[in-house]
């Protein structure tokens, strides 16, 4: 109210008057009644009185309009101040007066419609109603500007029900009482955006809302209010409703909820939970408090403790952690703190750098040796070891690492390790001397790759002196913790008497009775609800009752933002730059003067809006809750938002380069907001590929898919589909590692790049969705797909001899499909020629590009399989033995546990059981530590089948059986025919022939199917013993037989010929055909050079002696 007559009286030069007017609580609908005696009485002298007079008529001759001074104007006849709010939107109409018009002189007509104006403007204004428009008998009023109310939705309500009865104290002479009805709507619109720049109002607001309002008017009758179903839901039970049901209203494609005003009520509850930040002390948690002091008190004594605490947002988790801190602070003991993002959600080890940015205390001038030295620094603080451990978190921090700690292996997987390590160490350094508190606050936003780290931390600190705290909304475990030191705390809401504890602490110590038991029935025991609403209320002054105190909590940290004044417009360019933003940047964006921008954050800061940390010229704002961000941020016009979103984007890119490089997606995000979503593409490719690099898949699968979701929407040109090539191949390796190499996702990204690769792809990009390709069907086991992808791959090495990269994955991709089909010396071709171009300095980051195995390791245990084919037992051993040695020299923990496989693998093939017990399980123990799932199911297989071969048949069998559900799991078909034929073997062995008959036959069917072959002829050799044991008839043993021989013979695997050849001589030897046998035999016998000491040449040996 003192406003408007503030601004009337500035815009008549009468200003200087101000004080006697708001003294004498006049406002601007007692200017009509003031007299020549009144002004003299209130001191105005002869000029001003003749102002005020003239200022008088010209209102008073002027059509109605908006008193309130509108805000200033852009060149496009735009208001400064347009917003997105919701408003609660009244629109108050006098009954009959088209009637009335009729029957009275238009001279009193006018006085009559002045008294009626004034009336609902009087009604309106004293719960803070802002009047828009008199539209004839009409007057249209807004709650929620240009001053935003917690309870603008009951302030409306109420004004509503005022208007109708001060409308019906106004009399005419002759006529009935004068009548008025009126209808509220409440919902988001665009307000002050569309002011003429001759001051005339053209058009308020935008959005239903203001139509809505009018519609529900023309529904009461006279006397009524009549609201929308928003405006009920926003209000609750405040007053009592009669439904009048969905309404068909004029302008709206769907039926409207209506509800009339029946009388008001006292009610009990109000709210529901919403964000916000934490009260100043702690209130009602005594309990929790002691059950984490309790558990802090284990931890110290060696047993560690992990206590999680969930609970909605506003319920008061951070503010326990806090009381934690404070209650051990005489404690000694180390503390490390973490907080995660919702903007870093994709961001690898985002809560865990910027920690130790802080920790360090980086400066935006240091450079990056000052930046190391700060980094060591703090490690020898720590107790650790910074030779071992600095440049992994050199590496973590985005520093060079080189010139100061020598050159490291630095493949992704490599960094992956050497950072969870060094983190590792650094908590376990810690607790060697001191107890240590690790707390990470808002999982609900941790990236994966932090989780993982949190989660293998779980599963180290076992009996050492650290209590892990992490808050969550809700409760989600540490995977790697034990459950016996892990304790599960789930908040509830505050009672009564604790709510009205709060409202003391936060301000409220003079409060009224009436004001608090309003606060504690509509907060309902969320302490941050309490919190914001007494503080509102006392930044009202205590101004509360039923027109102050707020109704939600959005609407409660809009009317703070509103205090502001000026400064809100900083708070508004903050919460486009983030949850966090650095005072350098806002300077940018803002371009404001110094000193005006740090008045501005100053008062930010003053109304506990944002917190402040760190000094000139790296200070650091952060809202103290989201929803205070958020309100801020919706409180912009969409266009708004966009050009503030361009400008921290090119910002960022032109001014902030170690910001952009360390944080693409930052960029991209930004410029994505903005409207820009080309400009946003480069930026989510860098990211991706970023994440990639440091192993971290999942958040580099977002960023990529974010950015092919923003290249779909754009239309095809040349750059276009080269964008797009480049995306898809960088997504193929990262779906892979997360999916499984034969996975769906992977093969649609290489064929729609191989198809790119067309128009817009170079050698490069093509033999990449090539080999991409190639991995899919092998690993899949379509066979024939596979061969057809080796030889395109093949055929672009060639055409590239000088890329000796090309020509190594080439070789690498023909051994194994080669080997596959049963071309045993082709594949051995491609063996020697691709492990003769292998380096291993050149070649090991290929484990993380291509396949993710090493080709090194992969050549030599591909070649251990070829070697016992070709009938070389000795030298197949040797080669998985250097396989085994490779994989350890190059520390690449996939490509060791594949070693370990392949070495229990050619045992087998060997016949030695024990061993390939040993290496299986081996194998097995590795996949387990690093969740390689795919050898962890191959390996499972052959400890199943060394099991069954030991004489355990039936734990062997079921053992088999678990292995092969596990890699189908993984959607791999590679080897199925072989790990079949193993199951076969172990049904042979306990005796079970028909099921053994029964697996051998899919063995068959699948091998006809996909055209793996390798096994081949020993499934034919094992469906022989199985018939001939089962006393089939004697020709199909013998056929079955007979054919293993001839596959062997035609893949040259003298091996399997061997084991062919032994088990047909000894059915021959049953039939009296010894001659045949032995003829059969001793030339085959006769071809081997080693391997005399195996199970199959042993065997041979003495079925010769037989046959003598």
């Amino acid at each position: 109210m003192a406003d408007s007559i503030l601004r009337w009286l500035e815009e008549n030069g009468l200003e200087k008057y101000s004080d006697v007017f708001i003294e004498n609580e006049i406002t601007v609908h007692e200017l009509h009644d003031l007299t020549e005696d009144d002004l003299k009485e209130l001191g105005l002298p002869m000029g001003p009185r003749k102002r005020f007079q003239r200022a008088l008529n010209q209102k008073e001759s002027a059509t109605a309009t908006v008193v309130a001074k509108e805000p200033d104007l852009d060149e496009a006849g735009q208001s400064n101040a347009t917003e997105r709010r919701q408003l609660t939107i009244m629109f108050c109409d006098l009954v009959g007066s088209t009637t009335l018009s009729e029957q009275i002189d238009p001279e009193d007509l006018r006085e009559v419609m002045r008294r009626y104006q004034d009336a609902v403007a009087g009604a309106a204004t004293r719960y803070g109603g802002h009047i828009a428009k008199y539209l004839g008998d009409g007057v249209l009023t807004y709650f929620g500007w240009p001053q935003a109310y917690e309870d603008q939705a009951e302030r409306a309500v109420r004004a509503g029900l005022d208007a109708i009865a001060e409308v019906e104290k106004l009399s005419v002479s002759g006529q009935e009482p004068l009548k008025a009805r009126v209808g509220i709507a409440t919902g988001i619109v665009v307000v002050g955006d569309l002011v003429g720049k001759s001051g005339r109002e053209a058009k308020a607001v935008t959005g239903q809302t203001p139509n809505l309002a009018a519609r529900l008017q023309g529904l009461a009758e006279p006397g009524e209010v009549v609201v929308s179903g928003n405006t009920r839901r926003v209000i609750g039970s405040m007053f009592e409703w009669e439904a009048l049901g969905a309404q068909e209203l004029k302008g709206f494609s769907e039926p409207v909820q209506a509800w009339r005003v029946a009388s008001s009520r006292t009610v009990e509850n109000r709210f529901e939970a919403r964000q916000g930040v934490t009260p100043e002390s702690l209130v009602g948690r005594e309990h929790e408090l002691g059950l984490l002091l309790e558990r802090w008190e284990l931890a110290k004594q060696g047993e560690s403790q992990i206590v999680e605490l969930s609970g909605e947002a506003g319920i008061g988790k951070s503010r326990i952690v806090r009381a934690l801190l404070d209650a051990i602070a005489d404690d000694e003991h180390f503390r490390l703190s973490y907080n995660c993002s919702p903007h870093h959600t994709n961001s690898a080890y985002y809560p865990i750098v910027r920690r130790l940015e802080q920790a360090a205390g980086f400066l935006s001038a240091d450079d990056a040796n000052k930046k190391l030295d700060k980094l060591e620094n703090l490690l020898r603080l720590s107790g650790q070891d910074t030779s071992d451990d600095a440049p992994w978190f050199a590496i973590l921090l985005s520093l060079p690492v080189e010139a100061r700690f020598g050159k490291l292996d630095l493949t992704p997987q490599r960094r992956r390790e050497g950072i969870t390590k060094a983190l590792l160490n650094q908590v376990l350094a810690l607790a060697q001397f001191k107890p240590v508190l690790f707390v990470v606050e808002d999982m609900h936003w941790v990236d994966p790759t932090t989780r993982d780290f949190l989660d293998l931390l779980a599963h180290h600190v076992a009996d050492i002196p650290v209590l892990i705290l992490a808050t969550d909304r809700q409760q989600n475990s540490l995977s790697g913790a034990a459950n016996s030191h892990v304790t599960s705390i789930s908040l509830n809401r505050l009672s009564r008497a604790q709510s009205k504890q709060i409202i003391q602490i936060s301000g409220g110590a003079g409060f009224s009775e009436d004001v608090i038991d309003q606060i504690v029935a509509r907060a309902d025991g969320v302490p941050l609800y309490v919190e914001e609403l007494a503080r509102s209320v006392a930044e009202a002054e205590g101004e509360a009752g039923s027109t102050e105190i707020p109704e939600t909590l959005h609407d409660s940290l809009m009317a703070r933002l509103d205090r502001l004044g000026t400064a809100k417009e900083v708070a508004q360019i903050g919460s486009v730059i983030g949850r966090d933003f650095g005072h350098q940047l806002l300077a940018v964006v803002a371009s404001k003067p110094e000193k005006e921008l740090t008045a501005a954050l100053d008062a930010m800061v003053d109304a506990e809006l944002v917190s402040r940390r760190g000094v000139p010229p790296d200070i650091v704002y952060t809202f103290k809750h989201a929803l205070v961000q958020g309100v801020a941020y919706q409180s912009l016009l969409k266009r708004n938002r966009q050009v503030l979103h361009q400008r921290v984007a090119e910002t960022l890119d032109e001014q902030f380069a170690s910001l952009t490089h360390n944080q693409p997606e930052l960029v991209a995000y930004h410029f994505n907001e903005a409207g820009l979503a080309e400009k946003s593409v480069p930026h989510w490719l860098k990211a991706g590929q970023q994440a990639i690099e440091r192993s971290a898949n999942l958040e580099a699968i977002a960023h990529l898919n974010t950015g092919l979701d923003i290249l779909g929407t754009l239309p095809h040109s040349p750059d276009r589909d080269a964008q797009e090539l480049e995306f898809r191949l960088a997504l193929g390796p990262a779906l892979m590692s997360i999916k499984g190499l034969a996975a769906a996702e992977a093969e649609e990204m290489y064929l729609r790049a191989r198809e790119l690769c067309e128009s817009s792809g170079g050698a490069a990009q093509s033999y990449q969705a090539a080999w991409g390709l190639w991995l899919v069907y092998q690993q899949r086991g379509q066979i024939d797909l596979a061969q057809s992808a080796t030889q395109e791959v093949l055929s672009l090495a060639e055409k590239q001899k000088e890329n000796v990269d090309y020509l190594l994955q080439a070789h690498h991709a023909a051994w194994t499909t080669q080997l596959f089909v049963g071309n045993n010396l082709e594949s051995q071709s491609h063996l020697i020629e691709g492990d003769a171009l292998y380096d291993l300095e050149k070649h090991r980051n290929h484990a993380f590009t291509y396949g993710g195995h090493d080709p090194g390791v992969c050549a030599k245990t591909t070649a251990s399989e070829a070697l016992f084919l070709l009938g070389y037992p000795e030298q197949a051993a040797a080669k998985a033995e250097d396989g085994v040695a490779l994989a350890n020299k190059i520390a690449h923990p996939f490509s060791l546990a594949m070693a370990h496989y392949f070495m229990a693998q050619v045992y087998q093939y060997r016949l030695e059981i024990d061993t390939v017990g040993h290496q299986a399980q081996v194998a097995i123990d590795m996949c387990e530590k690093n969740g390689f799932e795919s050898f962890h199911a191959q390996a499972t297989v052959l400890l199943g089948w060394a099991t069954a071969a030991s004489g355990e048949s039936n734990l062997g069998i079921e053992t088999i059986q678990r292995g092969l559900k596990a890699w189908q799991a993984t959607g791999t078909g590679m080897r199925r025919p072989y790990f079949l034929a193993l199951l076969g073997d172990a049904l042979f062995r306990a005796n079970l022939l028909t099921e053994g008959i029964e697996v051998v036959s899919e063995a068959e069917a699948l091998i006809k199917k996909t055209g793996e072959t390798r096994w081949q002829a020993e499934t034919l050799r094992l469906k022989g013993a199985l018939l001939e044991q089962n006393n089939s008839a004697a020709d199909d043993v013998e056929v079955a037989y007979q054919h293993a021989l001839d596959i062997a013979q035609q893949q040259d695997a003298k091996s399997l010929q061997l084991r062919a050849a032994i088990s047909l001589c000894r059915f021959w030897q049953s039939a009296e055909r010894q001659q045949e046998a032995h003829e059969l035999l001793v030339p085959l016998f006769s071809w081997f050079s080693e391997g005399f000491e195996t199970p199959d040449l042993i065997a041979a040996k003495t079925l010769l002696r037989e046959l003598q």
